[in-house]
């Protein structure tokens, strides 16, 4: 080990990292490698009482960045149950003295308008409450690291600075909620001691050699399994409505954790607010990332308005990501680089690495004949419950009467 490496691993190894969405894909990702690299991580938990489930996210994210588990120093990570509401938060202050940062991954990624105070409450309410319990009680705390998501710049813009944006073109409640918490917590920072920076990642795909993309479908997944699906029913040929100039900003776990452990590195506490892009350089063609993953699955893709059945089925499993696909994003990513200085290498994603995303994504789901099986036997009717039975049975009676009267 040389002496810059040496020195990297002791500033690391003085830090305690409070970090919230340890079970999640990029929650799980950080704290594999900030355990990795000697890191002391208060995983901060919604339900995990004996961290069982977490401890299991964070050696699974560990294996698919190519680690290996039983290198980590598991006794450097505490698990904790979190749980903030309009009464407070279940923390015990001195529990957090000692926290150097905080990275606050945890969110409600519902999409959903009925889900609208819950993401609210989550996304915003809580975020807030989390961000000044530490500016209240971790005074060793050098900053606050949101993650937020590229996309609250909403529609309607191509150039997308570092910075807020204070009328964007929301579509949803998850990126509704996500632009609201940036303008809540840029706004607490002006009166407290603790930096914030709100990172913003991209559309976030898996390892670049490995493919580990965690345990949930989203995004690029959900199309894939669209398709997949779709394939498996007999499709040859899918028409989907693609723009001309549709893209997809796509980044790599292994990076936006790269990033992260930089940023951590390096906390500039001169700058007290910051916004940062973890995003691609150039955005992938819509059309060219169809096509590759048809290729695949032996399925053509067609540009156009839905014409068959199957066109109307996949167009509906992908109905909540399709407007983002419409989309044609340029991020600005001068001050991530500014931030972390040599450590910042621009990210393009090439035809060979989406194969290998793909291909290692469709290799974890059930195969052809199983989906069959499964299609086959949702079409058969299920036997009615005995409580149905009787009361088809007692309205029979009753219309059987009414027609005798």
């Amino acid at each position: 080990m040389d002496h810059a490496d040496y020195s990297l691993r002791e500033r690391f190894g003085a830090m305690q990292i409070a970090l919230t969405g340890a079970t999640g894909f990029l929650g799980s990702a950080l704290a594999s490698q900030f355990l990795k690299a000697g890191c002391s991580v208060l995983a901060l938990v919604r339900s995990d009482a004996n961290g069982f489930r977490t401890r299991k996210a964070i050696a699974s994210a560990c294996l698919g960045l190519g680690g290996d588990p039983a290198a980590i120093d598991w006794s450097r990570l505490v698990v904790r149950e979190l749980h903030i509401d309009a009464n407070g938060c279940n923390l015990d202050p001195e529990e957090i003295a000692g926290v150097t940062c905080v990275w606050h991954a945890a969110a409600e990624m519902s999409y959903n308008a009925a889900q609208l105070a819950a993401s609210f409450g989550q996304n915003v309410g809580a975020t807030l409450a989390l961000y000044q319990l530490f500016a209240a009680h971790a005074p060793l705390c050098e900053r606050f690291y949101y993650v937020s998501t590229a996309y609250t710049a909403g529609f309607d813009t191509v150039d997308v600075g570092e910075d807020l944006h204070l009328a964007p073109r929301v579509i949803n409640v998850y990126q509704a909620s996500k632009w609201a918490a940036e303008l809540s917590l840029s706004t607490a920072q002006r009166t407290s001691r603790l930096p914030l920076t709100i990172f913003r990642p991209s559309i976030i795909v898996g390892d670049e050699k490995s493919g580990w993309y965690g345990v949930k479908e989203f995004g690029m997944y959900s199309i894939c399994r669209g398709l997949y699906e779709l394939a498996a029913r007999g499709a040859k040929e899918i028409t989907m409505e693609i723009g001309d100039q549709s893209t997809l900003n796509m980044i790599p776990i292994n990076r936006v954790v790269a990033y992260a452990l930089a940023l951590t590195r390096h906390p500039r506490a001169e700058v007290p607010l910051e916004i940062l892009h973890a995003t691609a350089a150039d955005a992938f063609p819509l059309g060219a990332a169809l096509t590759l993953a048809g290729r695949i699955l032996k399925v053509s893709i067609q540009a156009g308005q839905a014409i068959s059945s199957l066109d109307r089925v996949f167009a509906r499993s992908v109905r909540d990501n399709h407007q983002f696909a419409q989309g044609r994003w340029r991020f600005a990513t001068t001050q991530l680089a500014i931030a972390i200085g040599p450590d910042f290498q621009p990210y393009r994603l090439d035809v060979r690495t989406l194969e290998r995303l793909i291909v290692s994504f469709l290799a974890t789901l059930p195969s052809p004949e199983v989906l069959q099986a499964k299609a086959q036997q949702s079409q058969v009717p299920k036997p009615l419950s005995l409580w149905t039975r009787l009361s088809i049975i007692s309205w029979r009676h009753l219309l059987q009467r009414g027609k005798n009267h």
